[in-house]
C-alpha cells in the first residue's frame, strides 16, 4: 500500500546574503511522521521552479500541503503557494509557524487556508494528519488546530510544550544537506539547534509566549551524536548552534565540552545566542575549555547601552557584567558579536548615544569583537511589547496579506504611533551605518560588502562618534539592496 504524500513548504523571504540555514522547522515537524507518510520538503529560498515541483506532487495520494511562515515577507510567498495549489487541486492547505501561532484566528480567516496549526507542530500536526488520512473532518477535539465551519472560526490554543530531551535526531534524509552547507573561514559549516526557548522575559522576544519563557534542551550526549553524525556523514568542519540561549545550564555545557574534547573529531563551533547573566558565571578556566573544544564565535544580545531602556525591556543585564565578560572573552580568544535594538517607545537620542558609546567601548576593550548593529525594533504578535503598544494606539495589519509587508525593509510605513516617519528613516540609517562597523559580519557572506565595509570603516567610526547620519551613500545602497534585491 502506497504511503499518503505530504508537501511541506518553506516560503521564500527577504534575508541577508548567503542564507543557507536548513529548513529546521519543517524537518522538526517531520520527526514523528516521516515513517508513516511520504514527505516532500520544498524550500523556496533555493528553488526557482517551485510551481513545477508542486504540480508534479499534486497526485491522488497527496493528503495535504503544509506551509510554515514567520511574520513578514515569508507570508507573501506562502500566500502565493497557497493560491497556486488551490488553482490546481482542492487539497487541504495547513499553515503553521511563528506567525500563525501568534495570530491563529486571523490567519485562518484567509479564504484558501483550511487549517492552522498553533504551537509546536510536532505535537499537533500528527493528530491532524490522522484525521485527514481517515477522511474525518471533525477536528474539534484537537487543541492547537483552528478551522472554519459555516462561516465561523473554531479552535482552542494548545499550551503543551514538547519534551525535547527524548527527541530523536532530525530526519536529514528529507533534504539535500549539501545545499545547506556554507563556508565559515574556509570551513564547511552547518547550522543546528540544541535547545529551545529562554528563561528570560524580554518584552520584545517571542519566547515569552511561544516557549512560555521556558528553556528546554537536548541532552549533551544526543547533542554530541548529532554533531558527530553531521561531521562524519557530510564532512562538516564547523557547527553553528542557532539556540536562543545555549548557556543556560552550565552542567550541560560542560558535559558537551567533555564529549567534544574526548572525541577525535576535528571541528570548530559557534553559538548564535547567549545571555550575559549566564555567561558571566563561566570562569576564565571554563572559557578556556570552551575555546579548546572549538568555540570560536559567540552571539550576545545586548539591546541597549541605556540602563533605563534595559530596565524597561526587562533585559536583566548589567553593563558592568557585559564589560567584564567582553574582556574575559578577549583573553579566551572567543570572538563575541553583539546585537542591539532601537525605536522603543521610551527611547531618546541620549539612549542611542549611550548605546553607540558602549559599542565603541566594547570594541576598544576587545579589538577582536564584532560590534554588531542597532536594528529598529519589530513588535511581533505574541510579545509583551506588541500587547503594550496595542494599548497606546498601534493599529496592526488587519489581514494576513498586510502582515506580509511587516518587516524592517518597509519600516517607514509601519504605523508605530510613537515614531514619526522621519524618526523611522533615521533609525534605518542608523541600522545600516552600524552594520558597516562589521567588515567580517558572519551573517553577510558577500565579499563586496566586506570590502566596502572595511574601506568605509574610518568614516563609520567618525559618524558614530559625532552622531551624524546625514549624506549617506553606502548605507543607503545597502538598504536598497536589502529591500529591492534580497
Amino acid at each position: 500500500m502506497k504511503k499518503q504524500k505530504i508537501i511541506l513548504v518553506n516560503p521564500a523571504g527577504i534575508s541577508l546574503v548567503g542564507d543557507k540555514t536548513l529548513p529546521l522547522a519543517l524537518l522538526s515537524i517531520s520527526l514523528y511522521i516521516h515513517k508513516d507518510y511520504d514527505i516532500k520538503i520544498l524550500d523556496l529560498r533555493h528553488l526557482s521552479n517551485w510551481r513545477k515541483e508542486i504540480k508534479a506532487g499534486l497526485t491522488d495520494e497527496l493528503l495535504c500541503v503544509g506551509i510554515t511562515s514567520m511574520t513578514g515577507s515569508q507570508i507573501l510567498s506562502g500566500i502565493e503557494v497557497t493560491k497556486f495549489v488551490k488553482s490546481q487541486k482542492d487539497v487541504p492547505i495547513i499553515w503553521g509557524g511563528i506567525h500563525a501561532t501568534g495570530l491563529p484566528e486571523q490567519t485562518i480567516k484567509y479564504p484558501l487556508i483550511d487549517y492552522v496549526v498553533q504551537g509546536e507542530g510536532e505535537l499537533v500536526f500528527p493528530k491532524l494528519l490522522e484525521k485527514l488520512s481517515q477522511q474525518e473532518r471533525d477536528v474539534s477535539g484537537i487543541s492547537g488546530v483552528y478551522y472554519k465551519s459555516d462561516g465561523r472560526i473554531f479552535g482552542t490554543r494548545q499550551t503543551e510544550l514538547l519534551n525535547i530531551e527524548n527527541m530523536p535526531m532530525l530526519p536529514y534524509h528529507l533534504v539535500d544537506v549539501k545545499k545547506y552547507i556554507w563556508e565559515w573561514n574556509g570551513k564547511k559549516s552547518i547550522s543546528i539547534f540544541s535547545s529551545r526557548g529562554c528563561p528570560f522575559q524580554c518584552i520584545f522576544c517571542i519566547n515569552t509566549s511561544y516557549n512560555q519563557s521556558k528553556w528546554r534542551a537536548v541532552p549533551a550526549q544526543r547533542t554530541f551524536e548529532e554533531v558527530d553524525f553531521l561531521i562524519k556523514a557530510h564532512q562538516v568542519e564547523h557547527i553553528q548552534f542557532l539556540d536562543d540561549n545555549f548557556f543556560v545550564s552550565k552542567e550541560r555545557v560542560l558535559d558537551i565540552l567533555e564529549l567534544f574534547l574526548g572525541s577525535n573529531l576535528k571541528f570548530s563551533w559557534s553559538v548564535l545566542g547567549g545571555h550575559v547573566n549566564d555567561l558571566i558565571m563561566y570562569s576564565e578556566e571554563e572559557l578556556g575549555l570552551l575555546y579548546k573544544s572549538g568555540l570560536r564565535i559567540l552571539g550576545v544580545g545586548v539591546e541597549s547601552g541605556s540602563g533605563k531602556l534595559l530596565n524597561s525591556m526587562k533585559k536583566r543585564l548589567k553593563i558592568e557584567d557585559l564589560i567584564t565578560l567582553n574582556k574575559r572573552l578577549y583573553h579566551a580568544k572567543i570572538v563575541p558579536f553583539y546585537s542591539y535594538i532601537s525605536g522603543l517607545p521610551d527611547e531618546g537620542d541620549e539612549d542611542l548615544k549611550e548605546t553607540l558609546n558602549l559599542m565603541l567601548k566594547l570594541k576598544e576593550d576587545n579589538p577582536d569583537s564584532m560590534a554588531g548593529n542597532i536594528k529598529p525594533v519589530m513588535c511581533y504578535p505574541g510579545t509583551t511589547l506588541y500587547n503594550d503598544i496595542l494599548k497606546i494606539g498601534f493599529q496592526p495589519p488587519q489581514d494576513l496579506e498586510e502582515w506580509g509587508s511587516y518587516n524592517v525593509t518597509n519600516y517607514e510605513n509601519i504605523k508605530y504611533p510613537w515614531l514619526t516617519k522621519k524618526r523611522k528613516i533615521f533609525l534605518l540609517h542608523l541600522y545600516y551605518v552600524t552594520l558597516l562597523l562589521n567588515p567580517e559580519y558572519i551573517f553577510v557572506k558577500s565579499k563586496i560588502y566586506r570590502l566596502a565595509a572595511a574601506l568605509n570603516y574610518p568614516i563609520t567610526i567618525l559618524r558614530i562618534k559625532n552622531f551624524n547620519f546625514n549624506f549617506l551613500i553606502l548605507p543607503r545602497l545597502l538598504r536598497y539592496i536589502h529591500k529591492r534585491i534580497l
